[in-house]
């Protein structure tokens, strides 16, 4: 079978890139995988995979090809479609160009992963202006609570953009049962619940002799550096536990809040206790998780899955996790980590300074928490789904 992969981001930044690029590299021994992403920087015309690079040196023509229409993106995929001849285009994040690629799709059956809440909610945290969950989708109610109303185009654009979906997209999959509610509260029904599957071979159980017996317990956060993702929340929570010696933070990742973070922790006076690593590979993962007593998943917008969390139950490691979308859908509460209000410095506190305590708990959290993910995220379950959702549609 003939796979045409489209996405907006060909740079590894989350669970997505991650998720995506293990999916084409386990399709593409049975199949012919073909890929498009999409970047600023990187640039790749040859091979099976390919990079086009949205460069606009006019501010005006930028403007108007992400949030109307590009019609340089729209020709040269029209182009690559009529070569490639797929017989099944899966599309992940459309963001950028969004109708210019769907107006491109032209019949060839075609299926999305949606990695997030951005189809239910303008913005992206799915919560009003009272921190309540909200999926209007770009509705009158959007611009009363949380957008401007100088953004009113975003309505029409909404508009047509899910016209466009419900009628040229076969079947979106929602990897979560809390996205896959969501979606058909909004009255799509093409929607197909497919979770995300754990490579098992990369995340094995990691050595942790001594880790939840030593003096000094390192706590670990993997994700974006963004505002959204709730890092300051950890901050302020262990600035509770300031007199508590027997822990270390250490951040992995970037993003544009990371100034910002460095400020707090250097005026909560926490600077020798938190230790910044920007943006590491994949493959230098396994030596954090090996080192980490428990990791941190503060999330304050609405997480559609949380696949960071997931990595480090594969490793043995236990979490500490928001209550939010879909998290407690692997995250068991007393089982393998605990589940916390988004957002309540207080309670995560609570529950950071209980786990140090108890390290016996702690290793058999991370024990319990193994087990379910590889039982809940197989590999093979999850080709088996996807290949049979391929043939589905292209009949």
């Amino acid at each position: 079978m003939k796979i045409l992969f489209l996405h907006d981001v060909a740079e590894k930044v989350g669970g997505a890139e991650i998720y995506l690029y293990g999916l084409i590299k386990s399709l593409e021994k049975d199949n012919e995988v073909f890929s498009i992403f999409q970047s600023t920087k990187l640039e790749k015309k040859s091979g099976r995979h390919k990079i086009y690079r949205n460069y606009y040196s006019n501010k005006f023509y930028k403007f108007i090809s992400e949030a109307v229409f590009d019609f340089d993106f729209y020709r040269y995929l029209r182009k690559k479609i009529n070569e490639i001849k797929p017989d099944v285009i899966h599309i992940h994040h459309n963001f950028k160009h969004s109708l210019s690629v769907l107006f491109a799709l032209k019949g060839i059956p075609t299926v999305q992963t949606l990695h997030d809440l951005t189809l239910l909610c303008p913005i992206g945290w799915a919560k009003d202006a009272n921190a309540k969950f909200c999926i209007s989708g770009g509705s009158i109610k959007c611009f009363s609570n949380c957008l401007p109303w100088w953004r009113f185009s975003d309505f029409l654009f909404i508009r047509l953009r899910d016209f466009l979906i419900r009628k040229k997209i076969k079947r979106l999959i929602a990897p979560s049962k809390h996205l896959l509610e969501s979606l058909k509260k909004r009255k799509f029904d093409n929607c197909t619940f497919i979770p995300y599957f754990i490579e098992l071979d990369k995340w094995k159980k990691v050595s942790k002799k001594g880790v939840f017996n030593s003096s000094k317990k390192r706590l670990l956060y993997v994700g974006r550096l963004e505002k959204e993702k709730g890092v300051q929340i950890i901050i302020n929570a262990l600035y509770l536990l300031k007199g508590d010696l027997s822990w270390h933070l250490d951040i992995v990742g970037g993003g544009r809040y990371g100034d910002e973070l460095i400020r707090l922790v250097k005026e909560k006076g926490l600077i020798k206790r938190v230790t910044f690593y920007g943006l590491k590979d994949q493959d230098e993962m396994s030596k954090f998780y090996k080192e980490a007593f428990v990791v941190l998943f503060p999330s304050l917008w609405v997480e559609q899955f949380g696949l960071v969390g997931v990595e480090a139950l594969a490793t043995g490691t236990p979490v500490i996790g928001s209550d939010v979308g879909g998290v407690p859908e692997w995250l068991e509460n007393n089982k393998s980590g605990f589940l916390f209000p988004p957002g309540d410095e207080k309670v995560l506190a609570q529950k950071i300074k209980f786990l140090l305590s108890s390290p016996t708990l702690a290793k058999k959290m991370g024990e319990y928490g193994r087990g379910a993910v590889i039982s809940y995220l197989s590999k093979e379950k999850h080709l088996k789904e996807i290949k049979g959702l391929y043939l589905e549609v292209s009949r």
